[in-house]
C-alpha cells in the first residue's frame, strides 16, 4: 500500500463531505468535550469504576477487530485491484482511507467505546491512569523488595564464606564481595519508594482484576500493532 500514500492523502480532502459516521463522530466529540469529571479527594477507585473500565475496554476491544477486518478488508481490494493494473477509482482510495481512519471516526477508539457505553470520557481517563500508575508502583515496589532479598541472601552467604577460610588472600576478596554488595543494597533501599497507603488501597481492589486488565491490554496492543501493518504495507 506504499504506492498509494499520495493517492490516499488526496483522497482525503475529497472524503469531507457529511455522511453517517461523520454525525455520529460529531455527536460522540461534543459529547466528550461536555464531559466534566472531579476526581475524589482522597484518590481511591471505587469497584464501580473498574468494572466500568473492564466494559469499556472490552467494546474497544470489539471496535479494534472491526476496524481491523474492514481495514483489511478495504486495503486489499485497492492494492489488488493495483495489481490487476485496472483503473482504480478516487473512491476506492476514498473508502480505504476511511477504513483505514476508523471508518471515517477520527476519535481514538477508547474513546469512542465509552461514549458508545455511555459512560464519562474524563472519569475513565482518570481510572486507567490510576490503574496502571498503581501497577508501576506496585512494580517498582516489588522490584526494590526482591533485589533488597537477593542482596541480602548474597551479603550472609558471602559472611559465611569470609568466616570459613583461614587463607588471608580468599577472605580479602570476600571481604571486597560484601563491600560491593553492601553499597548496591544500599543504593537500592534509597531508592526504594514504599507504597503510599492510598495505593495500598487502590491495589487491594486491583488484586483480583489484574490478570483480565493485563490480558486485555496486550490483546488490545496486538490488534494496534495489526492495524499499523495494514496501514504500512
Amino acid at each position: 500500500m506504499r504506492s498509494l500514500f499520495i493517492l490516499l492523502i488526496i483522497a482525503l480532502i475529497f472524503s469531507c463531505g457529511s455522511n453517517e459516521d461523520d454525525e455520529i463522530s460529531a455527536e460522540i466529540s461534543q459529547a466528550i468535550e461536555n464531559d466534566q469529571y472531579k476526581p475524589p479527594e482522597d484518590d481511591l477507585l471505587t469497584k464501580e469504576q473498574i468494572e466500568n473500565y473492564i466494559r469499556i475496554r472490552i467494546q474497544q476491544q470489539k471496535q479494534l477487530e472491526e476496524d481491523f477486518n474492514t481495514s483489511y478488508q478495504s486495503s486489499s481490494h485497492a492494492d489488488s485491484r493495483e495489481k490487476e493494473e485496472l483503473n482504480t477509482s478516487i473512491q476506492d482510495y476514498i473508502d480505504a482511507f476511511r477504513s483505514l481512519s476508523e471508518n471515517g471516526n477520527h476519535l481514538p477508539t477508547y474513546l469512542r467505546s465509552a461514549k458508545q457505553l455511555g459512560f464519562n470520557t474524563k472519569e475513565y481517563a482518570w481510572v486507567k491512569n490510576k490503574i496502571f500508575a498503581t501497577l508501576r508502583a506496585y512494580l517498582a515496589d516489588s522490584s526494590s523488595v526482591e533485589a533488597i532479598t537477593i542482596y541480602e541472601n548474597k551479603l550472609n552467604e558471602l559472611k559465611s564464606q569470609s568466616d570459613a577460610t583461614d587463607v588471608p588472600h580468599e577472605r580479602h576478596l570476600i571481604d571486597q564481595q560484601i563491600r560491593i554488595v553492601t553499597e548496591s543494597m544500599k543504593y537500592v533501599r534509597n531508592q526504594h519508594n514504599e507504597l503510599s497507603e492510598t495505593e495500598r488501597k487502590n491495589l487491594r481492589l486491583l488484586e483480583t482484576y489484574i490478570p483480565q486488565i493485563m490480558e486485555m491490554r496486550s490483546e488490545i496492543n496486538e490488534l494496534h500493532r495489526k492495524m499499523e501493518m495494514v496501514d504500512h504495507e
